[in-house]
């Protein structure tokens, strides 16, 4: 790879700024109060949040599966006193319905309301709102407690979105009609603040709630008083997230502002401490900024004093790669220094007691996720970068019962820039918990953590033994190695800190599993692992620990290599807090299950058909805080059943390729493409280190893509910015089923920037966005929108490659599958419907192809 770019830092002004302003109308639901007592009763029938721990979600309801013009029934409550009505519609489609919430009259209330049972710490609440109107209130949503109280509101009220910061009404942004807004409301009952995102984006940090609680749980959508309109409601979620020492993203900080308290900030060193739109207006980070070679310039901060297992996580990037610069620096309350990151002359070093010692490289202009766990029981730290773990069990700095401070900073002679973002700070014991009771400890089955005895039978009899119960079965204080294990419904798998979990290198201890499904993706691919989970419900993975698959001791197939954690057919799956190191296929598959959550995974995938993690169908799933390194596609959806996947996000995560060898594509939906992709949201996320797309969507064997949104992508070292492909194959199907013929609609990008370098594969890579003519049929992509995409491409060609010919429908589709493209930038073929606004493309080397070359083409507005 050669030298590259540095990433321009974006100027855009932010869009919307936080003001106070009058008050929001106080919701008395005139004429409704009847819904209050019954929604206590319902709080007393239902079961309690410990009986409910193992779901992913404690409501989760999207009314596709309600009849059109039918009123929500349990356990929603509906109050219709002010004409229209409350009831079930297909919008935006009859596969995604959503309840229409209308009143015609200006008295009464129209109300769609519901409640779980009493939740407490951090809680969020999460719908999808769209209002056909600007004049007037609505509800979207009010947030209260048992006794009825307004513990926080969120409303749509003229034209703008408002909440209730304590007892004042705040704008946080505008909306439009016709357009749905994700609306996502964090509620930190201990602390009685709140966060705020609107599609994604941070708009409130540590907001006071309008009124102090110990516990919420009522949720409601409402239109009171003289109010009349029409607004609608999707997706509605409730579910708990864990508690944070500490987390900052500075998203919601004024541009060029010092960061202000809990922050210490010094700069003594010329330059400045300030907040810029580096990647993103709407993710924003602090850069660290020293001009002269005294002094310093640091950003601090100091929290309770922590003991045990406590994770420091941060993005972080250096402009130069000369000098020094703690990345960061870890202190007790006595001042001394605990622990230390630096990057230092193109080189990653950490301190493994009093010597600093060389972890890596790295390079200037790109960000790195460092997660530093410090453990002040055994005066040991762990060190991850990207998601490997390249430092395990080694000595602190100083020896220490606690810390209680971070900072990041040049000093002495050390001049240059840097950034920082996402700090997150937990103690790992509050953030994971114990493993749930009752407890099945393997040793006590006669399993032995001394990482050679073939554990498989102990294991799984402890696994049968807790099965059903609620309870956790424990791996503690040691390696124990073991073939497959199948888990069951309503239990824990908990892995301790101090465990691992060794797949056996020997093939025969994974036999061939058989699930009850027609998936391509069983037949062709997923065939064998070591924790299986099939057809179960309320099962979760969890505990600190370490997966380690042996992969590199498998050849073969893909599908006669075992994966390290498969789901199938499943509900209420979690699977979170591990590092997953060295699957030797795929490394955690969640397939044809519902209601997934997987989050704070590490995941180290070496060397080439070794994905990371994929999701093969299935609905309702959530990604986040992870962070991939694979040899192949780092995050993949796929389909293989005519089910799709329905309803998915991932956000918050870095997905890359294996260093220098890199991986194949960042996020990428395929190959396996037969189902359908509806209503996927992807953002927050890096990508870096592949050699095909940082982005690429698919349908080969019939999907239906829509409604895929792409949001705030910020990528380095890739081939290619993005790969659209829509080919029509059409002989690929699942057993039991028919060929069909896909589609491709309603794929955006918005708040994308990057740069593409040269790979041997992808040596001057467009981005490749083609539909296909068929049986003498054009099947076209439609309406793909590009929005403040700036991406730096690589150029360098002294010669105009001829147009690429039609895709051979068995043809393997990549980002480089038709070599180099006419232009250097962007090359379309088969679109009907492309809008590019705010967007930018330069190429760092001299090339005398064009920007943009487009062939059967409509409907094009704007440039790239």
């Amino acid at each position: 790879m050669k030298s590259h770019p540095p990433i321009k830092s974006v100027s855009a002004p932010s869009r919307v700024r936080v003001r106070s302003s009058g008050q929001n109308p106080v919701f008395t639901l005139r004429g409704a109060r009847p819904w209050l007592p019954l929604c206590a009763l319902l709080a007393l029938m239902l079961p309690t949040a410990g009986l409910r721990a193992a779901n992913t979600f404690v409501l989760n309801e999207k009314f596709d599966s309600l009849a059109t013009d039918s009123t929500p029934g349990s356990p929603w409550t509906v109050v219709s006193t002010g004409g229209g009505s409350v009831t079930v519609k297909e919008e935006p489609n009859a596969h995604d319905k959503s309840v229409r919430i209308q009143k015609l009259l200006t008295s009464g209330t129209s109300s769609l309301t519901t409640t779980t049972s009493n939740l407490s710490g951090r809680v969020v609440f999460e719908a999808r709102v769209m209002s056909r109107e600007t004049t007037g209130f609505r509800a979207t949503p009010y947030i209260y407690n048992s006794g009825g109280t307004t513990v926080a509101s969120v409303a749509f009220q003229d034209g703008n979105i408002r909440a209730n910061v304590g007892g004042t009404s705040t704008m946080v942004q505008s909306f439009a009609i016709n357009v749905w807004y994700h609306v996502r409301l964090v509620i930190d009952t201990d602390a009685d603040l709140f966060d705020l995102y609107i599609d994604g984006a941070q708009k409130l940090s540590k907001a006071a709630l309008r009124g102090a609680t110990t516990s919420v749980n009522t949720v409601s959508f409402f239109m009171d008083g003289t109010n009349t309109g029409t607004f609608y409601v999707d997706t509605v979620r409730v579910y708990s997230e864990q508690p944070t020492v500490f987390a900052d993203r500075f998203d919601t900080l004024t541009t060029d502002s010092t960061p202000p308290s809990p922050w210490a900030v010094v700069s003594t060193g010329g330059g400045s401490v300030s907040v810029k739109t580096v990647p993103f207006a709407n993710d924003k980070s602090v850069r660290v900024q020293k001009l002269n070679t005294s002094g310093t310039s640091s950003l601090s901060t100091t929290f309770a004093d922590q003991s045990g297992r406590v994770v420091f996580e941060t993005d972080v990037m250096a402009r130069e790669t000369a000098g020094s610069r703690g990345l960061p620096y870890i202190y007790n309350s006595g001042g001394t220094t605990v622990a230390s990151v630096l990057f230092e002359d193109g080189n990653i070093k950490a301190y493994v007691g009093g010597t600093k010692t060389t972890v890596q490289a790295f390079e200037a202009d790109v960000w790195y996720r460092l997660r530093l766990v410090i453990d002040t029981g055994t005066d040991k730290f762990d060190l991850y970068v990207d998601g490997v773990r390249k430092m395990n069990d080694q000595a602190l700095r100083n020896a220490t019962t606690s810390v209680n401070r971070v900072s990041f900073f040049m000093d002495n002679t050390n001049t240059g820039t840097l950034y920082v973002d996402g700090v997150r700070i937990f103690n790992e014991a509050s953030y994971i918990g114990s493993a749930p009771t009752p407890v099945y400890d393997v040793r006590n089955y006669g399993a032995v953590g001394n990482g050679s005895t073939n554990n498989t039978t102990a294991i799984q009899n402890a696994i049968n033994a807790c099965a059903g119960t609620g309870g956790s079965v424990l791996l503690t204080s040691g390696t124990y190695k073991s073939g497959t294990l199948t888990l069951g419904s309503n239990m824990t798998f908990f892995i301790d800190p101090t465990a691992t979990l060794l797949g056996s290198a020997n093939a025969a201890d994974y036999p061939t599993q058989t699930p009850g499904t027609g998936n391509t993706q069983v037949s062709k691919n997923c065939k064998r692992a070591l924790l299986y989970v099939p057809s179960r419900t309320q099962v979760r993975i969890d505990g600190g620990g370490a997966i380690d698959g042996q992969g590199d001791s498998f050849g073969g197939t893909e599908g006669d290599r075992p994966i390290l954690i498969w789901s199938v057919l499943s509900n209420n799956i979690a699977i979170q807090n591990l590092y997953l190191k060295k699957g030797a296929v795929w490394s955690l598959v969640s397939m044809e299950s519902d209601q997934v959550s997987i989050h704070d995974i590490n995941l180290q995938s070496n060397n080439i058909t070794h994905d990371g993690i994929d999701v093969v169908d299935g609905a309702d799933i959530l990604v986040q805080y992870c962070a991939v390194r694979s040899g192949d596609d780092a995050m993949c959806l796929k389909t293989g059943v005519r089910r799709g996947i329905d309803t998915m996000t991932v956000r918050d995560s870095v997905f890359g390729g294996d260093g220098t060898s890199g991986g194949s594509n960042g996020i990428k939906f395929g190959t396996a493409t037969y189902g359908g992709f509806y209503a996927i949201d992807i953002q927050d996320n890096y990508v870096k280190d592949v050699q095909y797309a940082a982005m690429a969507v698919e349908s080969r064997e019939g999907a239906d893509v829509d409604a895929v949104r792409f949001k705030r992508i910020d990528f380095a070292n890739v081939g290619s910015a993005c790969f659209l492909y829509l080919a029509q194959q059409a002989t690929t199907h699942p057993v039991g089923d028919v060929p069909k013929l896909g589609s491709m609609n309603d794929v955006s990008l918005t708040d994308v920037s990057g740069w593409t370098t040269f790979w041997s594969n992808s040596p001057h890579q467009a981005a490749l966005i083609t539909g296909h003519i068929y049986n003498g049929t054009t099947y076209k992509i439609t309406n793909l929108t590009f929005t403040n995409v700036d991406v730096f491409f690589e150029g360098g060609r002294t010669s105009v490659p001829g147009s690429p010919p039609e895709a051979n429908p068995g043809q393997y589709p990549e980002s480089n599958m038709f070599g180099d493209l006419p232009p250097w930038a962007y090359y379309l073929r088969h679109v009907n419907g492309v809008t590019f606004s705010g967007c930018t493309s330069t190429h760092v080397n001299s090339d005398v192809r064009s920007k943009l070359v487009t062939s059967d083409v409509t409907g094009l507005v704007g440039s790239p």
